[in-house]
This record gives structure tokens, C-alpha cells and sequence, in this order.
């Protein structure tokens, strides 16, 4: 308790109310008549008189007669009679209410008169007060709260009134500061505040001023506080007259030691600091500590106190710095203060020394002292403050870590150590200037109080957990520092560590295995050391399986590291060596350590020389595969890894097996080319592993992944291709990034748990009940996974291995013929794997990549028995439908096995020349059964009979009837019609397959493709009509707003029809390329009939391609209408090709005269010699333009007759230049309907004669010209040579292998451009700048010019890139024809260009270089009968048998519609026409696609019809021709009827005779 508390006596608490004195007040002036008693005067104020009126006060007391001990008295009068008091300055009334305040008086009456007392003095200049105030003293000490107000009011107002003197100063502090009671603390105050002028003027109080503070601030504080426990206040709330109190007791303090710090002793201070100490620790407002805060700050700025004096309040910064966050700032702001002031060297040394003497202080003060010091550190000398260093700091926190205290310091330092590391410039500091011995004991004092928190469990687990992270954190920051400390820095941090132990986190034991591992005592010199070491690092780390794997590994690793110089010990250490390491191997269950451990594995067989020891740790390998497998059993769980349903894309963890399977894969990729016996080895392990069915299913997969990839030479040399080549068979599957379902098919619903089971052949899921879950299970490969191999595999073929034996035997060379057969069988078995053991990801995976295996027929000369076995199953599982089914949790059908499999058979064509007639017919008819018998399967079975056609055509011929009956089934499938038709249009190219076909044969051709176009026409219907129904329902809904009902409808149909009004997108072209390859099929099979027979199809054709529009009526489309020319032009005749005379008649035959006519949809030019009539006749019609000669046979008239000597003409009758024949005469000749007698109804159908001597005529027929009459397309034939990869060096080749000169030269016929008549596709026919020659070929419906790189001339001098010509033409073909020599994949931009949308790529199936291409080519091999074929007895295809990849690659946004859009495999006997009837429908299909976003593709026929209509349209009044019936049976639906309108023509003219007109 301090001074003032001991001084003054307690009293119950009570509230001052002004209010209870006003109503005292109140009641006085109310009338209330006081009663009247004898003043009783205390001992206190006995020697206190009234002066008289007449005398004159005299107060000589001066400041030295004041003591503490005796309080002055006030001076007495010679009579006590307040009558006597006359006061200057003062009413008169004043006397009689100092009669009434006299003692003697009552109380409420006392009380009043000093309330009016005291406003005299507030309004009057009294003079003299001292005698008021001797009369009215006494009220202070009454026990009412209005009189001991009424006689402080009375006090305030004397010390306001007057100019004090010394002694009335004295006088009045007096009465302030000797108060007994707690009461009128804020009247005491107030009244010193008056009386000191604020704090500023302490005269006569010096010595008791302090005391006075210490006082009131007690009580203000108790009153206060005692409010805010009665009200539940606090945190600031100072609304209450009681904590205004004690701000005001605050304020003042400041004032005072602001103005007075000379006057004021160090006690005084000291005074005043204990009381603020109290106020703080009892305080539970942030207001008081505010207020406690400026007053200390005002001690250290305007004072000279002692730093012995000034220490508390450095505890007391402390301890609010550290426990109130509210004043944290204000309290740093005070400590700054502090640290520029006089007391900064001793404030910064007591800061230190609460941190050393930890225990002899509170908890709070220390971690104060902690913080502040922290804070200084971090500032780092900044705003003036002193400078903290990281090193000054060390030795006082391992000083106060060692001593005794409550409060646990550690986590203080751990969160400093932890804030050092977190900034640059203090770490930097930390990492190269602190001495670490501090930081490390600090540590490790920190880790054992840690440590016995731990074990005692006693601590607060936030505050322990907290602290163990930062422990964590701080040597997390350490080791991955540690390359930046010094040496000596490091050696302690590895004493660290290594006295850490067990508590070590993994990253630090890494670090400190690595810190060791660049010691000298781990060099095997030191052999004592070396054991000593290595014995503690594999117990202690590498064995012990409780440690974290990432230790145990770099234990091992720093084992596996030294085994190089291990090596060269003595046999006995250096298999004890690896067996010790190897001694968990084949029981290690953490699978990061068994990596390792398959590493080292593989690495000690790689460098094994001595086949004793390879063949001692092969045991250890099949240990760790198949006894792996043994101890889990065969439960289904067993046999793959636990997979959860995830919603992305991810493979699960690799199985322990599959780590070790990987590792033995990558040794056989590295041995595959140096020892044939280990490579050999090897590779049956690896087979084996595909064949167990106990193994975990992804090890099997792994297994899988090499031998799918396996391939071979020309020369038989083996070698691993870097990828399978099986991405579209593998989306079939959905195993590709675009096609996978598995990760998009989230509903969003919380899954139940899944797992895999395989109890009954099939992998199932077992799921508890959830809501809509429909996220299946993902795969466990995926195609091309993440990464196929466990290394690249080398570029270089095998020169140890064979698929069989070499041709050139190299002396002395040791290699091995790889029984490829056993793998085939290993092949067999999967496919046929019995339904308790069916594993369908192993059994997925075989089906995707077996086909692309298969193209590589040298890998399997010796196989041949085991392929013609693998035909035998896939056919006999086709036929009877004997296959596996997918599982419910893949999404997938059986219709998708199917395709696998035909895909499998169709590779398997290839091998044809092997198999028997019997056994061609069998894949034909399993390929036909395929058509329609699965959704899905018919495309690819389709694409299969487009190779049998050209590999397989006996086989085809016999079933081609049934090929038809199957397809016309399905035409009207829309994603399958447009294989069918080219199928169709392939087939009609190649006529030894149709050459026994009957008349219902050839109908089924055409009713296919009638079928598919009635198909489309219906659907067009549909779709009007479906328009039309939407448009009157809005209408009928909008009636005020809408159209009438035939505009609408007529709107809807034409946003059906209009092409530019339809949505274009990718699929959106493919119904307009399919129409017209209906058509085209329609032409081709047309002109395959024999010629005898095509009249007796027209009738039965030209009905077909009519329908009924809305109106009724039967019309043509545009492209029928050429159609329909193009049978009438070849109906009766194969030589149709004809060519113009200019120079058809002699000056004898008189002047020509020339008329062109309108017959129809054709042109009809007569060119005739008006004397002789000898005409030449020009035929100009959609499909075709023909020339002939007419010649009348006239003769002289009759000698009889009459000469024609009248007339304008008598006179030149017998000259040259008489006119005696018109071309009209000639023209009504050929077409009779001219004639009188005709029916008026055909006048209207009468040819329509054009201008005569019309120079627009001549050029609209010049330019009607220049539309060809067959299609034309531009194929570029690029060829790039061995490991070519850039355009400029591909395009210099000026020649290539002999099988490409040999490729060409059957593409088409070798023609000199220079003079050539034909369209040459912009090669250049004039100077020879694109080569002399260039191979084309025609039909009489299309012709192709072949852009042949090799060709065309190289430049190097002023073409160097061959950019300017060569670029220029492949650079604009659509489709361009790629053989690749260069042993790698085509890379489809190779040619950068916008126009390049196709690449057919033709690869030799086989990897041979050129000089192996010349030995190939001369070395003749015997080949044994097909019947007599065994292992021992392998054959090769027959000479000039070779096969080749074709694959059409095109442009991302092109779709993928060709037979090779999966790699074929195609016989060079059969390449060039296959090739070039898939360039020939990919330039057709490009063509359409060109056109894509500004209309339709128009072809040279429509367009010449298109003129020929134009010309109609514009000299001749008629728009179309009248829907007339023909006035005669003969009449004929010839090109002289068709309809010019766009609409078509009129069916009613379709009886009698298809011919007729001008044929």
C-alpha cells in the first residue's frame, strides 16, 4: 500500500451527486424553516475565529513556517462573531449569509449560504477570502455528501476569487491535501488544479505534490475500478463520472511533471511511478494503461530521473508491450521516447538484464523484455534507435534458456530464430557473422525443454504444438541452408543434427548424410572407419524400417554410391556387400525404397562379369517379383493396385512388382545392345511376368509396354519403337487424353467407396449406396501414358539380337535369334484367357496395341505357324461371338472389343501370301460379318474390305454380291454412308472384281447409292416441315406480329435450304461430300456397264434421281441433271473424245456462216459453208463438249429443173460467194420438232437461236470453254530420305529409292509439260521451269496432275530454300502424297502452309537404310509352300511382296473420313492404286471443304450447266420450261427437256425412249 493509502482512512463508498446537493438547495428556498443548533467545533478547527469587521487581516505566515508536521492555522480575530467579518469588494448581503454559514447554524441552512457564497465570489471582486473560508471550513468534514460538497465548492471558489499570496496558498493546499476521508476526490483535485494554475505552478506544494498525485491517483483508480465491477465495464468504455476522474487525475500528474521537473526529487518520481505500477497491474482498461503510458513518457522526456528510479517503468513498458496488443504501438512509441532520452544506455541495459534474471521477475516483464529487444534487432538501427545486433543477442538468450522460470521462454526464441531466418538480410547475417555456438546451445536447450514437455504432457498442447512446429521449421530452414554456411557454421549444424538423433526431421538427416558423405573417413582407405560408418548407416538408417523413407533411401544411396570402389575389394566383401544391401529386397514394402533397390539391383547385373554372380542376383530379381506375389496371395485385390475414384486424369501408385519389372525393363533396353546371353535372359524374365496371372495387374502392363514396342529391322535387328502407334484404336477404348470418360463423369455427388474386384472375369465395382454416382473407376493405363518406357530407347538397332538369322554373319560376333514365337504365344493366351483368370486391363491393352505390332512383319519370320494361329482365333471368336466383354464400370460395349479386333485381323491381311484361298475367303467373310452385326463395327470392317480388294480380290470377287446386300442394309446410316461410297467408287476402279456381275448386281450398286439419296431428301422434308410447325406455332403465339403462315413456312424452308444460312462447322461438310459421292458412284458404275448394256439402265436411273418437291411436281437436282448428261453422252458410245477443226472446209465450199442455238441444257454452234453446206457442229452440254462434221451429199440439179435466176441471189448463183445453205438449215435437219406439222405445245420447247455476230456470244462461248469437262486435282508427291526432317533439305531431293522411282511411275503416265494441252495444274508448259515432265492420270470423269518434287528442278544458286518453285505448288495442293524414308514419324508440319490439308504418308513396314535397300534388292530368297511351314522351317514374303504403312494424316480441324486414317499395311503390287484413289477423295472431299464458309463447291459439269442456264435465262422470255405433258410417246427426257430452273426438270416428259435430240 503506498503513503497516501495508509494516510487516509476507508469510508462505504458513495456516489457525489450534484443533483442530492440542488435539491438541499431547493428545499432551503422552499421555506423549510431549519432548526437551530450550537455549532459544534472539532478539535481541528477550535483555534479557528471570525476577524471583526473593523480589523485588518494579517497573514504573516510565510512558506518557511509550513512544515509537514504542524499545519498551519488560520489567524483569529478579537471577536468570532461573523457580524463583525466585513470583507472588500463583497454585497452586503454577504454578511448575512456568513452569519448563516456559521457552525452554529444548521446544516441545510450552512449548506445554502455557501451555496450563495459562492456565487458572490464567482460575480463579485471580493479581495479578502481567507475569512470566508475560516467560517466555512469546517464544512468539508461533515458526514453529508451536499455539505462536504458545499464546503469544496466553497474552497474552489476562495482559491478562484483572490490573487493568492504564499500564505494563502499555504492555507488552501492545506485544506486540499489534509483530507481524511477518500470521498470528494475529484472537488480535491479540481481544487488543486485551481490552485497550481493546472500543474504549473507548485508553490508551497513541492514537497507534498507527489504524495498528492499518488493519492488521488489511487482512489480515482479504486473508484473507478469499483464502477466498472459494479457496471461490467470496461475495455474503455469512460463514460462514467467516476473514470473521467481519473483521467483528469492523469492529466494533471502530466501537467505537473511537464512544468515542475526542477522542482520535483527523484522520490517524488519514484512516488509517482509505484502508484502508476499500481494503477497498470490492477487495471482492466486499455484507457488507464493510455493514460499510465503518457505520463511515463513525459517522466523520461521532461525529467531527470535516475535510471535506478526510471527502472520500473522499464518493467512496466515490458510487460504492456508484451501483454496488450490494444497500446502496443503507444507503448513502442513511449519505448522509443525512452531510448532517445538521457536514459538510453541504462533503459537498453535493464531491458537486457530482465532477460538474464529471468526468474527473479514476472513472466509477462521477461517476455516484454524479449519482444522489445527482438523488435530492436529487426529495426536494425533505424529512427535513431539503438542497434540491436543478432550476435549481442545470443548469449543473453542462452543465458536466461538456462535459468529457472515459469513462463517457458522457448517459444519466444524459436519464433525470433524462426523470424531471422524469414528475412534476407537478418538470415544473411545469422548465416555468416553469428557465432554459432550460442544459436546452437539455444537450440538444443530449446529441444530438451521440447522434449520433456513431450513426455510429461503437461504443457498446453496449442503452445507445445506451436513450438515443435517452429523447432521443425528452424532446422528445416538450416538444412536447406546448408550450402551457404562456412565451414565452421557447418560443423556446428552437423553437431546439431547429429545431437538431435532420433528428433532429426528428414530433410536435416538428408543433410547431415550428405555432410558426412564429403567427409574423408568414408573413403574405404579407412577401413575401421569405413565399417564403423557404414555398420551405424545401414542399422541405424538404411534397415531400420520405422525411419521415413526419404532417410532410409539416402542411406541407401550413400551405400549404392560407394559400390564402385567397392568393386575393387576382394570378391568375398564385395558380394557380402550387395547381399547386405539386398537382404530385405524381395520383403521391402515401401515402394521408394525398393526403387532403389531395383536400381541397384539392375546396376550390379549390368556390370556382373562373371555369370555366376548375374545369374545369384537374377534370383534375387525373380525373388522380388514372384514371391512378392506368392506372400499376397491371389486374392483380386491382390493382383492390381487399390485405386479410388479421382476425378482428373492420374495414374495410381505403382505396385512393388511393377518397380521392379521397370527396372529390369530398363537394364534389357540398356543390355539389348551389348550382351545377347544377359539381354536373352532378360528378356524371358520379362515374358514371364506377362504371362502370371498372380502379378499385380500394372506390372503385367509394364511387361507389355516393351514387347508391344518390340520391332525389327529389314535386316532382322531388333530394336524397341518409341511409341506403339496405336492412338486411335486406343480412343476406341477411351484410353486417350481426348476420349477418356472416366474423368469428366463427376455428377457432382459425394461418391461412396470403390473397389476393384475381379470375381467372375471381369472387373466389377462394388459401391455402397450413394445418389447418382456415376464417376467410374480410371484405367490403369492410358495411351501414351505419362511415360511408356522407364527410359527412351535407343535409336540404334540391336546388334546382338535377331528376329531371325542375319544375312551377313560378322566373324566373332556373338548374337541370339529371340524366340519371338514364345511371345506370340504369350499373345494367344491373353485373348484367350479364361473367364476366372480374365483380367480386362490386361486384356485392353493387348487388343490396342497387337495390331500395330503386327505391321512389322519381320519381327515375326519366325511366327508364321503362331500368326496363322492368330488368325484362326480372332476369326473363330468373330464368327461366334466368343469374346470378352467389357466391364459395367468401364462405360464400354462389346461392339468396341469388336473393332479391336477386326482392327487385329486387318493388319493380319498383310500376311496373306501365308495363308491359304480357304483362309482369305474366311477374314472376308469375317470382315462382311462385321457390316451392321455391332454398332460401331462397320466403319472399320468397311476400311478392312477396302484393303481385301486390292490384297484379297479373288475372295472380294466371290463376295462382293454379299458385301452389297449387307451395305444397302445400312446406307441410310449417316456416319457410315460415306465409307460405303467410297468404298463403292474404290470398287468401280478396279473391274476384275465385278467382271462376273449380273444385271440385279449392278442395280444393287445403284439402289445403294438411291437409297442414301432419297434418304437425304426425306430428311430434308423433315426438316421443312419440322420448321414450318415451329414458325405457325410462333405465330400462332405472336398473331398480332407475325407473318402470315406461307411466309413463314417459306421463310423456314429456305433457312433450311439456303447453305449460307445454315451453321458450318466440321461435320457440317461431310453431307454435302457424301451427296456427291452418291452421284459419283452413280457415274462410275454407269461407265463400268458394258456398253451393250447401258441403254437398258437409263430409263430405270433417270426415274431414280427424280422426286416430288412441295408442289407435286418431279424434278432433277443440279447435280442429277449432270448426272443424267453424262449417261446420255456415254449410253451408246466409249469414244466420246473428240477434238476441234478449225480449218473444216475450202474457199470452194463457199463463205462459213456461223449460229449457235440454245437445245435445252446445251449449246448447239453450227458452223457452215453456205455453198456446199459442209458444217462443222459444235455440241457444248455439262459433261462434255463434242465436235463433228456434217456434210450433205448434193449433187447437180436436175437437168430439167429451172436454174434459180430470180430472186437477189440469180446474179452470184454460180460464184463463190453465193449463200445457197444457212446453219439453219443443218440445225432443222437434226432436230425435227421445228417442223409445221408438229403440235403448237413443243414450239415452246424449240431450240432458241442465239445473236448472230454477237461479240457477247463469242465470249460467253470462250468462256464456257475454259470450264474443263472433267474434274480436276493437283496431288503433290514429296520424298524425304533417310533421317530427314527439315522442308529445305527434303525439298532439294532431286531423287529417291528405287521403290519410290517404281511408286511413281505407276501413279500415272509420264507427260512432257512443255506444249502439253492438258490443265498441267500451274506446272509450267512453256519454259521448263518446273521440270520436262510430270506423271497424270484420267478417266473420262477426272484428271490429275501429280506434283512431283523430284522432278522439278533445284536451283541452289538463286533458290536455294526451294521456296519459289517447288514451296509455291506443294505449298497450295490440298493433298500431298509423303514417302517416308527417313526411319522416322511424319510430322504433319514439316511444310508449314494454310492449304496443306492432307498427308498420305507411306512408310516401308520395315526399318532399312539404303545400302540395305540395294542388298534387298539383290539377294533372291527360296521360298517353301505355303502348306509347309513350322518354326524350324521360316519363310518371308515372296520377292517383290513388300508391304507398306499408309496412314492419311490431315489438319486438326479436318475430320478424319479416309479408309488410312488408321495405319494400313498395303502391298507395293497394290500401293499406287490405293494411293491414289485416297488422294483422289481426300482432294474431292478438300475441294468441299475450301468452300466451306462461302457456299458449296460447285464441279466443272454443274458449272457449265450453270452457264448454259444463265445464257437461257437471258435470251428467251421463259424462266422455265411449262410443266407440258410431251404431245408425242417419243418425245424424251434428252438434254433438249431439261429444266433450266433451279428447281430441276419435269418428270412428266420422262416416257418412251430415254434418247433422243441430238445423240
Amino acid at each position: 500500500m503506498s503513503p497516501a493509502d495508509e494516510a487516509k482512512q476507508r469510508r462505504p463508498d458513495r456516489k457525489p451527486s450534484s443533483s442530492m446537493l440542488l435539491s438541499a438547495w431547493r428545499t432551503l428556498a422552499a421555506g423549510r424553516k431549519p432548526t437551530v443548533q450550537s455549532p459544534t467545533l472539532s478539535a481541528t478547527d477550535s483555534s479557528l475565529s471570525v476577524p471583526a469587521a473593523s480589523d485588518t487581516l494579517s497573514l504573516e505566515y510565510s512558506k518557511s513556517d509550513l512544515n509537514d508536521d504542524e499545519p498551519p492555522t488560520l489567524p483569529t480575530s478579537h471577536s468570532s462573531d461573523p457580524q463583525l467579518v466585513n470583507i472588500a469588494g463583497a454585497p452586503p448581503e454577504l454578511k448575512r449569509y456568513l452569519v448563516q454559514l456559521d457552525s452554529r447554524m444548521q446544516l441545510p441552512a450552512r449548506i445554502q449560504a455557501a451555496g450563495k457564497i459562492c456565487g458572490f465570489l464567482s460575480t463579485f471582486p471580493v479581495k479578502e477570502v481567507l475569512p470566508i473560508w475560516a467560517i466555512g471550513h469546517d464544512l468539508r468534514f461533515e458526514e453529508s455528501v451536499e455539505a462536504s460538497h458545499a464546503g469544496f465548492s466553497l474552497l474552489d471558489s476562495c482559491i478562484r476569487a483572490a490573487e493568492l499570496t504564499t500564505t494563502s496558498r499555504a492555507l488552501f493546499w492545506e485544506s486540499i491535501f489534509n483530507y481524511p476521508r477518500d470521498d470528494n476526490v475529484d472537488m480535491r483535485l479540481q481544487a488543486a488544479i485551481d490552485l497550481t494554475q493546472n500543474g504549473r505552478n507548485i508553490e508551497c506544494t513541492e514537497t507534498q505534490i507527489a504524495a498528492f498525485i499518488s493519492e488521488i491517483l489511487n482512489t480515482s483508480f479504486t473508484n473507478a475500478n469499483d464502477y466498472r465491477k459494479k457496471n461490467a465495464k470496461s475495455y474503455g468504455e469512460s463514460t462514467s463520472f467516476e473514470e473521467e476522474g481519473l483521467a483528469s487525475a492523469f492529466k494533471f500528474a502530466i501537467e505537473v511533471i511537464k512544468f515542475n521537473t526542477i522542482s520535483l526529487k527523484d522520490s517524488d518520481f519514484k512516488q509517482i511511478i509505484g502508484q502508476i505500477h499500481n494503477v497498470c497491474s490492477k487495471t482492466t482498461t486499455w484507457v488507464d494503461l493510455d493514460n499510465s503510458l503518457d505520463t511515463i513518457s513525459h517522466i523520461a522526456t521532461f525529467t531527470n530521473v535516475t535510471p535506478r528510479t526510471f527502472e520500473p517503468c522499464i518493467e512496466l513498458l515490458c510487460g504492456v508491450y508484451r501483454q496488450v496488443s490494444t497500446v502496443r504501438n503507444k507503448c513502442w512509441t513511449v519505448i522509443k521516447r525512452v531510448l532517445e532520452s538521457n536514459l538510453r544506455s541504462a533503459a537498453l541495459e535493464h531491458i537486457f538484464d530482465i532477460l538474464i534474471k529471468r526468474s527473479e521477475l514476472q513472466d509477462i516483464t521477461v517476455q516484454g523484455s524479449f519482444a522489445i529487444l527482438r523488435r530492436l534487432m529487426e529495426n536494425d538501427g533505424q529512427e535513431g534507435l539503438p542497434n540491436v545486433s543478432l550476435a549481442s543477442l545470443m548469449s543473453p538468450i542462452n543465458t536466461a534458456l538456462q535459468r529457472p522460470g515459469k513462463y517457458k521462454l522457448e517459444l519466444e526464441v524459436l519464433k525470433l530464430y524462426r523470424s531471422v531466418l524469414d528475412k534476407p538480410m537478418l538470415r544473411k547475417r545469422l548465416f555468416e557473422d553469428t557465432d554459432w555456438m550460442y544459436f546452437r546451445e539455444s537450440l538444443l536447450q530449446c529441444h530438451k525443454v521440447l522434449q520433456k514437455q513431450t513426455e510429461s504432457k503437461r504443457e498446453d498442447n496449442s503452445r507445445h504444438a506451436e513450438a515443435l512446429r517452429l523447432f521443425n521449421g528452424i532446422i528445416q530452414d538450416i538444412s536447406s541452408g546448408f550450402d551457404e554456411l562456412n565451414v565452421i557454421h557447418q560443423d556446428e549444424a552437423a553437431a546439431l543434427f547429429f545431437t538431435l538423433g532420433d528428433s532429426l526431421s528428414d530433410s536435416a538427416a538428408s543433410t547431415l548424410l550428405d555432410y558426412f558423405s564429403t567427409r574423408p573417413f568414408l573413403v574405404p582407405a579407412d577401413m575401421d572407419v569405413y565399417q564403423k560408418y557404414w555398420k551405424h548407416l545401414t542399422m541405424n538408417f538404411a534397415h531400420e524400417t520405422s525411419r521415413p523413407a526419404s532417410l532410409r533411401k539416402k542411406a541407401y544411396e550413400r551405400m549404392i554410391a560407394r559400390f564402385d570402389q567397392v568393386q575393387f575389394l576382394p570378391t568375398s566383401s564385395v558380394e557380402e556387400f550387395i547381399f547386405t544391401i539386398l537382404e530385405n529386397f524381395h520383403t521391402e514394402s515401401d515402394l521408394v525404397v525398393l526403387e532403389l533397390l531395383a536400381a541397384f539391383a539392375t546396376k550390379v547385373l549390368n556390370s556382373a562379369h562373371r555369370d555366376a554372380l548375374f545369374e545369384t542376383v537374377m534370383v534375387k530379381v525373380k525373388e522380388a517379383i514372384f514371391r512378392r506375389a506368392q506372400a499376397t496371395g491371389t486374392s483380386p485385390t491382390a493382383r492390381r493396385p487399390s485405386v479410388s475414384p479421382i476425378p482428373k486424369l492420374k495414374t495410381s501408385d505403382p505396385s512393388a512388382c511393377r518397380i521392379v519389372v521397370r527396372h529390369v525393363i530398363r537394364l534389357f533396353l540398356k543390355v539389348m545392345n551389348e550382351s545377347a546371353h544377359h539381354a536373352e535372359q532378360l528378356y524371358l524374365l520379362i515374358l514371364e511376368v506377362t504371362q502370371d496371372g498372380k502379378l499385380d495387374a500394372d506390372a503385367r502392363i509394364c511387361a507389355l509396354k516393351l514387347f508391344f514396342r518390340l520391332r525389327s529391322t529389314g535386316e532382322h535387328r531388333i530394336y524397341v519403337a518409341p511409341i506403339s502407334e496405336s492412338e486411335t484404336i486406343a480412343a476406341v477404348l477411351c484410353r486417350t487424353l481426348d476420349t477418356a470418360n472416366w474423368g469428366s463423369a463427376d455428377t457432382g455427388v459425394i461418391e461412396p467407396q470403390e473397389t476393384r474386384t475381379v470375381s467372375t472375369g471381369s472387373a466389377q465395382v462394388t459401391k455402397s449406396k450413394a445418389v447418382n454416382v456415376k464417376r467410374p473407376v480410371p484405367p490403369l493405363w492410358f495411351y501414351p501414358g505419362p511415360k511408356g518406357l522407364p527410359q527412351e530407347p535407343s535409336k540404334i538397332p540391336s546388334l546382338v539380337l535377331y528376329s531371325a538369322p542375319p544375312r551377313v554373319i560378322v566373324p566373332g560376333q556373338k548374337y541370339t535369334v529371340l524366340k519371338v514365337s514364345l511371345w506370340l504365344e504369350a499373345v494367344l493366351g491373353l485373348l484367350q484367357q479364361p473367364v476366372d483368370v480374365f483380367d480386362w486391363e490386361i486384356y485392353s491393352y493387348v487388343l490396342v496395341h497387337l495390331g500395330a505390332q503386327l505391321k512389322n512383319h519381320t519381327l515375326f519370320t519366325q511366327a508364321i505357324p503362331h500368326i496363322k494361329m492368330l488368325r484362326n482365333v480372332l476369326c473363330d471368336q468373330i464368327r461366334t461371338q466368343n469374346f470378352h466383354a467389357p466391364p459395367g464400370h468401364s462405360s464400354l460395349r462389346k461392339a468396341d472389343v469388336a473393332i479391336c479386333l477386326f482392327h487385329v485381323l486387318t493388319m493380319i491381311i498383310s500376311y496373306n501370301t501365308f495363308f491359304a484361298k480357304s483362309e482369305h475367303d474366311d477374314m472376308v467373310r469375317s470382315f462382311i460379318s462385321g457390316l451392321g452385326s455391332w454398332d460401331g463395327t462397320s466403319k472399320w470392317c468397311i476400311h478392312a474390305l477396302s484393303i481385301c480388294c486390292h490384297e484379297l480380290p479373288l475372295s472380294i470377287a466371290r463376295t462382293l454380291d454379299s458385301i452389297l446386300a449387307k451395305m444397302a442394309q445400312i446406307i441410310t446410316q449417316p456416319q457410315i454412308a460415306i465409307h460405303i461410297l467410297e468404298f463403292l467408287c474404290g470398287v468401280a476402279r478396279l473391274p476384275e472384281l465385278y467382271k462376273n456381275f449380273r444385271e440385279e448386281d449392278y442395280k444393287m450398286v445403284f439402289g445403294i447409292s438411291f437409297r442414301y439419296l432419297q434418304y437425304v431428301r426425306d430428311g430434308r422434308e423433315r426438316e421443312v416441315k419440322k420448321q414450318e410447325e415451329e414458325s405457325l406455332k410462333r405465330a400462332s403465339i405472336q398473331s398480332s406480329k407475325a407473318k402470315r403462315h406461307s411466309d413463314s413456312a417459306r421463310e423456314s424452308k429456305k433457312q433450311a435450304t439456303d447453305p449460307e444460312l445454315r451453321n458450318k462447322s466440321r461435320d457440317d461438310d461431310l453431307p454435302q461430300y457424301v451427296y456427291a459421292l452418291a452421284y459419283h458412284v452413280i457415274t462410275f458404275w454407269f461407265m463400268a456397264l458394258k456398253l451393250r448394256d447401258r441403254p437398258g439402265y437409263v430409263p430405270w436411273i433417270g426415274r431414280n434421281l427424280m422426286y416430288s418437291d412441295d408442289s407435286g411436281d418431279e424434278v432433277v437436282e443440279e447435280q442429277g441433271m449432270v448426272t443424267l448428261d453424262m449417261i446420255e453422252r456415254v449410253a451408246f458410245t466409249d469414244r466420246d473424245e473428240t477434238a476441234e477443226q478449225t480449218d473444216f472446209s475450202k474457199p470452194i465450199d463457199g463463205e462459213v456462216s456461223e449460229r449457235t442455238w440454245i437445245v435445252g441444257m446445251s449449246l448447239v454452234t453450227i458452223k457452215t459453208a453456205g455453198r456446199t453446206g459442209l458444217s462443222a457442229i459444235t455440241r457444248r452440254r455439262p459433261s462434255s463438249t463434242r465436235y463433228s462434221i456434217y456434210r450433205p451429199l448434193l449433187t447437180k440439179p436436175a437437168r430439167h429443173q429451172v436454174p434459180v435466176t430470180n430472186g437477189l441471189e440469180a446474179d452470184v448463183f454460180y460464184t463463190s460467194s453465193y449463200i445457197g445453205v444457212l446453219p439453219e438449215d443443218v440445225m432443222q435437219d437434226m432436230y425435227s420438232s421445228l417442223s409445221l406439222a408438229a403440235a403448237p405445245a413443243l414450239l415452246k420447247e424449240v431450240p432458241v437461236p442465239l445473236p448472230a455476230n454477237d461479240d457477247r456470244i463469242q465470249r460467253a462461248l470462250k468462256g464456257f470453254d475454259l470450264n474443263s469437262t472433267v474434274d480436276g486435282h493437283k496431288i503433290g508427291v514429296i520424298y524425304v530420305g533417310e533421317n530427314q526432317t527439315q522442308e529445305t533439305e527434303i525439298l532439294k531431293n532431286d531423287s529417291g529409292s528405287a521403290a519410290y522411282a517404281d511408286f511413281i511411275s505407276q501413279l500415272g503416265t509420264l507427260v512432257r509439260l512443255k506444249g502439253a494441252t492438258l490443265n498441267t495444274q500451274g506446272l509450267d508448259r512453256v519454259g521448263d521451269f518446273d521440270g520436262k515432265y510430270a506423271y497424270c492420270w484420267r478417266d473420262r470423269a477426272t484428271e490429275v496432275v501429280f506434283h512431283v518434287t523430284t522432278m522439278m528442278p533445284t536451283d541452289m544458286e538463286k533458290d536455294p530454300d526451294c521456296l519459289i518453285r517447288k514451296k509455291s505448288h506443294i505449298g497450295n495442293d490440298f493433298v500431298s502424297i509423303i514417302w517416308n524414308d527417313s526411319g522416322q514419324d511424319f510430322k504433319f508440319d514439316t511444310f508449314p502452309s494454310q492449304f496443306n490439308y492432307v498427308y498420305i504418308v507411306i512408310t516401308p513396314e520395315v526399318r532399312t537404310s539404303f545400302v540395305d535397300q540395294r542388298l534387298s534388292t539383290d539377294d533372291s530368297t527360296t521360298h517353301p509352300p505355303v502348306d509347309d511351314l513350322s518354326p524350324h522351317n521360316p519363310v518371308q514374303n515372296p520377292a517383290g511382296k513388300l508391304f507398306y504403312k499408309v496412314q492419311v494424316q490431315s489438319r486438326a480441324d479436318f475430320p478424319a473420313i479416309s479408309p488410312a486414317a488408321e495405319t494400313k499395311m498395303i502391298s507395293a503390287s497394290s500401293l499406287a492404286p490405293f494411293i491414289r484413289l485416297l488422294a483422289l477423295n481426300a482432294s474431292f472431299f478438300s475441294l468441299v471443304w475450301k468452300e466451306r464458309e462461302g457456299g458449296e463447291h460447285v464441279s466443272p459439269w454443274r458449272n457449265r450447266l450453270r452457264e448454259i442456264k444463265r445464257l437461257r435465262e437471258r435470251y428467251t422470255n421463259e424462266t422455265s420450261i411449262p410443266n407440258a405433258r410431251s404431245p408425242t410417246p417419243q418425245q424424251t427426257l434428252g438434254v433438249g427437256t431439261l429444266n433450266p430452273s433451279a428447281a430441276g426438270v419435269n418428270r412428266q416428259s420422262q416416257r418412251g425412249s430415254f434418247m433422243s435430240g441430238l445423240t
